[in-house]
Order: C-alpha cells, then sequence, then structure tokens
C-alpha cells in the first residue's frame, strides 16, 4: 500500500472532462502508485524538481504530480484552480503531453487537492545525463539539440504569448516526434529572461561533450533565434549582452557564446 491521496480517491473535477479521459482516471485512482521521493528537491547539481513540497508519483507508464500549494479546504476553489491549470495547458497548445489530465481529488480531511496526471516521459535531463554518462555522444546530442528547440519554444512563448517558460532540461521531454513541456508553473513575462543562462549552462554540465556535438548545439540555438526573432527584435531584448554577460558568470563558456554571436551575425 503506497499511501498515495490518488489511491481509491473520490474525483472532485476533471479536465478535460471527456469520456475517455474519465475511463482513464477511473482506472488510476483505483491502483497504488510508487513514490517518487528521488524526484523532492535538489538531488545533486543537475536532478530533482528543484521544489520541496513537491509530491511525485508513478504506477507504470503513468505519472501524477501535485505540490502543498495545490491542497484547498474549499472544494470549490479547487475546482477552480483545476480549470485554471487547465486553460494553462491549453493555451500551450502542442507542447502539453497528450493525454494530459488535470483533476481535482478529494483531499483525505476536507477540501481537494489538484494534480496533474500524465504519460510518464523521459525528461530531456535523463537523456543528456544517460548518454553523456555512456559516452553516447551521437544521441547525447540530438537531446541537446532538442534543448535548444526547446529555447527557441520558450523565446517565442514569451515574445507573441507573454508565457514564461522554466527552461531546464528536465522540464522537456519528447513525445513522438513532438517537443513538450512538463511543467505547470508559468510566469508571465515578454522578455524571455533567462534563456541566454539556460543556453549557457549545459556547456558548464557536460564539459566531456566532443567541440562538435556543442557546435551543433549552437548552431541549433541560431537557427531558433533567427527563425523566431528578427535582428531588431533581438536588439531590442539586448540579447547579445545578455549572452555575453551569462558567459561572463560561468566560467570556460565565452568561446561558445562568442560563435553564437558571430554566426548569428554572419549573413544568411
Amino acid at each position: 500500500m503506497s499511501g498515495c491521496p490518488l489511491d481509491h480517491a473520490r474525483v472532485v473535477a476533471c479536465r478535460p472532462d471527456t469520456p475517455a479521459a474519465r475511463a482513464v482516471l477511473d482506472e488510476l485512482v483505483a491502483v497504488a502508485w510508487t513514490p517518487r521521493a528521488d524526484l523532492v528537491g535538489v538531488q545533486g547539481p543537475r536532478a530533482g524538481s528543484g521544489r520541496t513540497d513537491g509530491e511525485f508519483w508513478q504506477h507504470g507508464a503513468w505519472f501524477a504530480k501535485s505540490r502543498a500549494g495545490r491542497r484547498h479546504v474549499d472544494a470549490g476553489a479547487a475546482i477552480a484552480a483545476t480549470e485554471r491549470l487547465y486553460a494553462l495547458k491549453v493555451r500551450l497548445g502542442e507542447l502539453t503531453p497528450a493525454r494530459t489530465l488535470v483533476v481535482a481529488l478529494a483531499a483525505p480531511d476536507e477540501g481537494a487537492q489538484v494534480w496533474t496526471i500524465a504519460p510518464r516521459l523521459q525528461t530531456l535531463r535523463e537523456r543528456l545525463d544517460a548518454a553523456a554518462e555512456d559516452a553516447r555522444w551521437p544521441e547525447f546530442g540530438l537531446a541537446l539539440t532538442a534543448f535548444a528547440s526547446g529555447l527557441g519554444e520558450t523565446l517565442e512563448l514569451s515574445l507573441g504569448a507573454g508565457l514564461g517558460l522554466d527552461a531546464n532540461p528536465a522540464n522537456f521531454a519528447t513525445q513522438g516526434a513532438r517537443l513538450r513541456y512538463l511543467d505547470d508553473d508559468v510566469t508571465a513575462t515578454r522578455d524571455a529572461l533567462g534563456v541566454e543562462d539556460a543556453f549557457v549552462a549545459r556547456f558548464v554540465e557536460y564539459p566531456a561533450a566532443p567541440p562538435a556535438v556543442l557546435d551543433a548545439y549552437t548552431r541549433r540555438m541560431v537557427d531558433e533565434l533567427r527563425a523566431r526573432t528578427s535582428a531588431e527584435i533581438r536588439a531590442r531584448l539586448d540579447l547579445d549582452r545578455r549572452f555575453t554577460a551569462a558567459a561572463t558568470l560561468r566560467r570556460g563558456t565565452a568561446p561558445h557564446v562568442e560563435r553564437l554571436l558571430a554566426w548569428l551575425a554572419a549573413p544568411t
């Protein structure tokens, strides 16, 4: 018996509220879930959720998460929170994993707790770490360039919709051929703050990666910047200075940023 709040829970609200979604949920609340305590807090320099109040559970190919701030004494408040979180998932469009459910489940004492339930996907962080450990550099390179695409998505969403993603490899995965965003928290920003540091940080984390793989990552970032911004937008955002400043804070990354800026400035 896992003691998971999802075990035999009463469903207060489900989004999307369709027969197919209800059938999945009816099955998942009738089983025992396995705790994923390894995802709570920061486990080392890269892994973990970064949160100390998170709850993470797994059952087969499904993954469920919540946190203390999503517990509501009033069931009506939990239903409203369910609607807001699901609306956000809809705004993210195809970045939201297929078959994602946002549900409010009755709490053991009173009220209800909001959960996100979705297929368990291997994150880009997991792919990067596993490939780097075994020196499987072609696989590593695919995951790293996928992360550059995630930075491009982050940039475009911020500029277009004013939505700020937490651009970390632990928050991205692929499902089929589509990049997905796994985190529930999205901020409001139109300046894509943090994209520059998220790009630079990967060089520090994986110093053993071959130069050709790192150059391919940089090239993909250049492609993303060109596809999703104009020179005028990049100037308005002061991206050259921001990338240079990020490299200053991350020792040894300046050559990569210099290469990025040179390739970005070169005629196409």
